[in-house]
Order: C-alpha cells, then structure tokens, then sequence
C-alpha cells in the first residue's frame, strides 16, 4: 500500500465519523444522472470560471444538478441552496421573493436599496445587484452551484460570504424536444411548466420555456377575506445558442419574471406599552411646546395606543393587517455571451448584459388592525454590465489562467413611504406619513487574474488578485406630511409632533458621494495524494463597499464604511468510488466593519458598521451513488461565531450575542431509492429531513426574535413508466407540520411590537412529467 493510499484510508475515516450515512457498498456502476437525479461521474462547475471536475477545485462548493432539484421539489432559488451546509436565508420583511442569504454567518438582512448584498447571485455568469426578487423561481435549470467563503477575486463584487451560480440549460443542436410538468396541490396549488428544444442547422438551436404558477396563501385576513402568501407567478425564457464557427459560439437569452402574490402575514407576537415616552404640552396656541415628563402606552408618534391593540393576535392562519397587502415584482434582462477560441490553448469571452426590476410592496409592520406602523415601498432598478474572461494554458498545460475585466453601472429609485399613526378606530384613521424618495447611482470596476501552476504532478499553487473601483452617489430627501382628512394629534417627541394639516422637511433635498477600492487576493495549495483523493489549504480576502443609510424618518444621511473578511481553510476532497463523494471543510474567518441594520429610539432604523467578528466552523458532505439504484446526499455544518468588537452606536448587543442567522448546528440528509417494476418502468421514493438548531433573525437577539431549532422533513414517491418519458408523482413538503418563522422582528424595546412572519404548513400535491 502506497502512502497516497494510506492517507487516503485515514481521511475516509475521519470524514465518515463527521457525517451521519449508511454503509456504502460497492455494488455496481451507477445509473445515469438522468435516470435518477443524483450527480455520478465527474460533476463538472464553473466555481474558478472554468470547466473542472467539483473534485478538482480547492473550494468548498456544493452543486445542485436540475434533476436534484426537482426530486427535492425545490420552487426557488432559496429553497435550492437552503440544504448547503453553513448556508442560511430568510424571505425578509416581505416573506418571500427577497435573496437574505448567510453563507458561513456573512449576508445582509436588509432588503434597502441602498445597502448591497453580502452573498453574490449570478444566472449564466451575470450578477445581480439587488436583493430583492433575486430568490426567483426556477425553470430549466442545469444546476446551482454554492460557492461558500469570500469569492472577491474571480467572482467580485459583493461576494464577501460567498456566491450563488445559476446555470441554465443551453438548447442543444439535433432533433426537436420537449419537457412539460403540471402539479396539483394544497390551497389550489396549480403549476404548468414546458419548455421546447428548436434546432436550428447543424450548429444552432434555440429553445423556449414557459412557467405559471398559483396557489393560494394560508392565511385569511379577519376584516377583508383576502388570502395573504397567495402565489401568482408567470415567468419565462428565451436562449439561442449557436456555433458560428469551430473556434466561435455565441449564446443570447432573455428572461422575465412577473410575480404578483401577496406577502406573508406578519403576526402579533408581543405588544409593551410600558415604554416611557417624553410628552410635550403646549401653554397657549403660538408658543412652542414645552417637556412635560414621560408617560406609556404612547407610540412614538405621541399617540395613545388602542385600549385593545394587543387582542389582534392573529396565528399563522389569520391576518389582522389593516391595508391590503400587495407585493408585484416584475424582473427581467437580456444577456450575451461571446467565446472565441483564437488559439489552441487560449480562449476570449464577452458576457454582456442588461436587466431591470420593478417592484411594488404594501406591508404591515404591526400586524393589528390599526394603522400604527404601514409601509409603501416602490422600486425601479436597471443595470448594465460588462464582463471579459481571457483563459488558457501553457508550459505544456502546467499554467493555467483567468484574466479578466468587470464593469457595472446600476441605478435604484426608491419610493418609502411610512404611515404612522393613529387616532381612529380599525381599519381607520389618518396617517402621518414619512415620505422617502431615494435613489442611487453605482458604477464599479474591476480587474482581476488568477493563476494555478503544477508544482509537480501532484501539488498546485494557484494565485489570484482582483482590484475593485466603486463610484457610488445618492440622493436623498425626507417629508413629513400630516395633511390627510382628520390629522394625526400626538403629544409625543417633537420629530413627530407637526400640526394637523400641515408637512414639515426633515431633510431637504441632498446628494452624497464617496469612492471606494479594494485589493482582495487569494492564495491556494492543493495536493493530489492520489487520483481520488485531494487535500487543499488556502486563504482569501472578501470587500463590500460602503454607502449611505436610506431608513426612513431620518433627518439625516448618515455613512458606512465598506466591510472586510479574511478566511483562512483547510480541506479535502475524496471519491469513494464511483459517483460517490466526500469532502471536508474547516476554515477561519475574521469579519471586520459588519454592515447591519440596527433599531434606534423611537422606533427607527439605521445601518451602521456594528463591529467585528471571528467565524469558526466545519463541513462535511456526502453525495452521490452508495449503488445502483440507491442514492444519499447528507451533509454537516458548524459555526462558532462570535463578536469581537460592538461599535458604541449599536445598544441592546452584547459580544455573547448571536450573528444574525447563525445557527451553531445545521444538518441536511436526503435519501432515495430506485426501485424496477417492470424492463420499462420503477418506483423512486425519496426523503430529505433538514435541521437547524436556533438562531436569531436579527442583531439585537430580543426575545421575539429568537427561533427556535427546527427539523423540515419533505417526502416524494414517483412512478416512472414508458423508459422514463413519463412519471407521476405523490409529494409532500413539511410532512410533518413543523410551525416555525420565516422572519421574526422584535420591536418591544422601541416601537412596542414585535411581529413574526410564519411559515408554509405542511402541503401535498400530485405532479406529471413528460419528456418528447
């Protein structure tokens, strides 16, 4: 037995004691990833923006094929890489549609415009800027790939926890073909989705895919009937690809997006008006109003609260949201991709692209009857980015390299108008309204280049370096506006305290602006002990520029320095046998300037950097064929985070206190299993249980924001007849009815609510499929 062999043996070992899985038996080459949907053979990713087998890359990547998708019963992009180990998202404010993605405790759980992303979002290599709508359904997808740790040096921009690739299916040249699916289920739950293959001469082919989808929400509103979470999605894709030449391809895609549900019901978990608000009298009309001591029960308009505000306490299947809510998105781009072999052993592309969003939220963050705290948010987004790669090879294919150029120029409008009040009864009653208009204008730069050189046969050093350049201005102004039929008539702090019929300027029209640049290398070694096995160190360096607040009701533009990480990890990968894999991650990460969204009195909102942190925490996953018809995907993920540093501004945290969304424990195992019935036909069942212990959903860890650990089971049993053309199947999501928040925001210690938005209880549905 060789060395390699040895150390083989030993890493086996290790890894299997750290992920829970039966034991593998060599039974038989593996079906076809068609057949059944798991990865088998050499999984191929793009994560160093290249081919190379998943097992070849000195990353911590997970990928998740089409066919995975699909067993799993995945809507969306969260659903997707919500199983990853270390990898956590919330819908935000609104409950659905919104990219809060956590890869390794780094994201952003603010969805303003004016904040950026933590974990990047790519489809066919372009990124999307904006949080909101990036969680889009998915159809015809090859696969995702998630890359976890800092990505700045070949990914970019705002990669600083980690990246998210979506690839989709490319149409393919031959004959014509088609996919369809249509799924019955819970709440009237009606989905159709068909996608068709066009060839176009022996080089080219087109295809074009179409998605609906309804369901109804699964709460009801007390006062309207209206359904809240309802599901009203239309979506689809054009993509051409063709070979001009043998050296020259070009693919061209346009997409969009209409989603035009209704957000999930926020629910009342706590209400304390003991908090003691400053009042002001005024002596005599003209004379302006003096202190008068502190008083409860009061908000931070000034107005008394509703002797019953606190028996609103709806549940997960009951509203009392005062407004309608409406949550509209439309999103959608065209992109083009250009590559041109020009040598034998180098290759140019061009990824050009444009995209714009819309979106249109009405929300209610107290989640009673009474129009206390109201949101009307507005947002029109478009960009345009510019991306060239120059890859090739030399010294006999031992140097390998990526040099590239990025360009991005974005611009948000954004409309916030806060309705705060109030002095009538339910469902009525005039508003103060803080009256928002936002916008902002981003332009970055980028260059980038990243080499690997074979020390030997066996050893790898790769090397990277990406220098960023970010131009970024915002204009801002604030309005307080008092003027509707009736007035709000408060007593309370002076900001707030603007007659009846009357608006007063809070913050005249005003522009800021500020540069922002980074150097953010990244430094590899890997060793192949053998051909199945590879050990990996490396370090890297994550940026997130700086910006400007855009919270409503401030009287002010305040500014935010760009955030940082340094990640140092440590790895292995090893092949079992065939199409069975294992790999291994540990890493450090120091996370300075954190960008998050705090509360401050009397009941506002801010970012800031909150301070700094140290990340600790390991992975392990197992995926792929334990035989032939017997499939397993498990994985383990832990993190130990803890705060280094507060900054002053930030009261109520503590450095014992939890990074938002980190949870200590996440476990994920799937399994299915294949089973003939006929030469032509098979039962698959598949089960997957995923499990994350608590966590916080925001800064402070108030008590009503605390989640609890949580098991999800999902369920699939699937008849495949007539050599895999056709199936139906029987699918069951949260079997078990797990109740649990998808968002949680406790307010108590400022505005005195605190409010939760729940989860999807449990569901069935009945799916075809058919493939021509």
């Amino acid at each position: 037995m060789t060395k390699g062999q040895k150390a083989k043996q030993v890493l086996v070992g290790c890894l299997l004691a750290s992920v829970a899985a039966p034991t593998l038996a060599q039974t038989g080459p593996a079906p076809s990833a068609a057949d059944t949907g798991m990865a088998e053979g050499d999984i191929v990713v793009t994560a160093e923006r290249r081919e190379e087998r998943i097992q070849d890359v000195p990353i911590a990547v997970s990928v998740f094929s089409s066919k995975e998708l699909l067993l799993r019963s995945v809507e969306n992009v969260g659903d997707a890489i919500s199983v990853a180990p270390n990898v956590a998202r919330t819908g935000g404010a609104n409950g659905r549609g919104d990219a809060n993605f956590f890869v390794r405790g780094v994201g952003q759980i603010d969805n303003a415009v004016t904040v950026d992303p933590g974990v990047g979002v790519y489809v066919d290599e372009v990124y999307l800027s904006r949080i909101q709508g990036a969680s889009f359904d998915l159809f015809d997808i090859e696969r995702i790939e998630v890359l976890r740790g800092p990505q700045g040096t070949l990914w970019g921009k705002n990669t600083i926890g980690g990246a998210i690739s979506i690839v989709t299916r490319d149409p393919e040249p031959g004959e014509w073909s088609g996919r369809g699916r249509l799924l019955y289920g819970s709440r009237e739950r009606a989905e159709g989705f068909a996608t068709v293959n066009i060839p176009m001469g022996d080089r080219g082919a087109m295809s074009v895919t179409g998605l609906v989808r309804r369901q109804n929400g699964w709460a009801r509103n007390v006062f309207s009937g209206e359904t809240q979470g309802d599901v009203r999605t239309e979506g689809f894709r054009v993509k051409m690809k063709a070979d001009l030449t043998d050296r020259l391809s070009i693919r061209l895609s346009g997409d969009y997006i209409h989603d035009h549900g209704t957000p999930v019901n926020q629910v009342l978990l706590n209400f304390d008006p003991s908090i003691q608000r400053p009042v002001f009298i005024s002596p005599r009309p003209g004379v302006p109003p003096i202190p008068a001591g502190n008083r409860p029960n009061l908000s931070p308009t000034g107005v008394a609260f509703p002797a019953d505000v606190g028996a609103d306490r709806g549940d997960r299947r009951t509203s009392f949201n005062s407004i309608p809510l409406i949550d509209t998105i439309k999103n959608g781009g065209v992109h083009a991709t250009i590559a041109w072999d020009f040598a034998d052993t180098a290759s140019l592309k061009s990824i050009t692209a444009y995209r714009e969003l819309n979106r249109r939220v009405w929300n209610d963050f107290d989640g009673t009857g009474y129009r206390l705290y109201d949101s009307f948010n507005r947002i029109s987004q478009d960009q345009f980015s510019q991306e060239f790669h120059l890859t090739g090879s030399a010294m006999s294919e031992r140097l390998n390299y990526v040099v590239g150029l990025f360009y991005l120029q974005e611009t948000a409008n954004n409309l916030v108008e806060l309705c705060t009040g109030t002095n009538g009864p339910r469902l009525t009653g005039a508003c103060l309204n803080t009256i928002n208009p936002i916008r902002v204008n981003t332009n970055s730069y980028a260059a980038f280049t990243n080499i690997q050189y074979k020390l030997t046969d066996a050893l790898q050093l790769s090397a990277g370096l990406r220098y960023t350049y970010e131009e970024r201005s915002q204009f801002f102004n604030s309005r307080l506006d008092n003027t509707q039929p009736g007035g709000v008539r408060g007593i309370g702090a002076p900001i707030f305290r603007i007659p009846p019929g009357t608006s007063l300027v809070q913050l005249p029209p005003s522009s800021v602006a500020a540069d922002f640049d980074a150097w953010t290398p990244k430094v590899s070694l890997d060793w192949k002990l053998a051909d199945d096995a590879l050990v990996y160190a490396s370090f890297a360096q994550g940026f997130k520029a700086g910006g400007f607040t855009g919270r409503p009701s401030q009287a002010l533009i305040t500014a935010y320095d760009p955030e940082t990480i340094d990640t140092f990890e440590i790895g292995t990968k090893l092949t079992l046998q065939r199409g069975l894999f294992l790999n291994f991650a540990a890493f450090q990460s120091d996370y300075d300037d954190i960008q998050l969204l705090f509360q401050i009195p009397p009941g506002l909102f801010d970012t800031t950097n909150a301070g700094s942190a140290r990340i600790r925490g390991w992975e392990a996953e197992l995926f792929g064929q334990v035989t032939r018809r017997f499939g397993i995907n498990a994985s383990v993920g832990f993190l130990d985070a803890q705060y280094q540093r507060i900054d002053p501004r930030v009261t109520g945290v503590s450095l014992n206190d939890r990074l938002p969304l980190v949870s200590k424990w996440q476990v994920s195992v799937g399994a299915q299993y294949d089973l003939p019935i006929t030469d032509s036909s098979s039962f698959l069942m598949r089960a997957d249980a995923n499990y994350r212990s608590t966590f916080s959903y925001q800064l402070e860890n108030d008590p009503f924001e605390i989640q609890p650990g949580f098991t999800i089971v999902n369920l699939r049993g699937q008849y495949n007849f007539a050599d895999n053309r056709y199936s139906i199947a029987l699918i069951g999501l949260n079997v078990f009815d797990k109740k649990y928040f998808i968002n949680m925001n406790d307010g108590s210690r400022t505005n005195s609510f605190a409010v939760g938005i729940p989860a999807r209880p449990a569901e069935w549905a009945v799916e075809f499929q058919a493939r021509f």
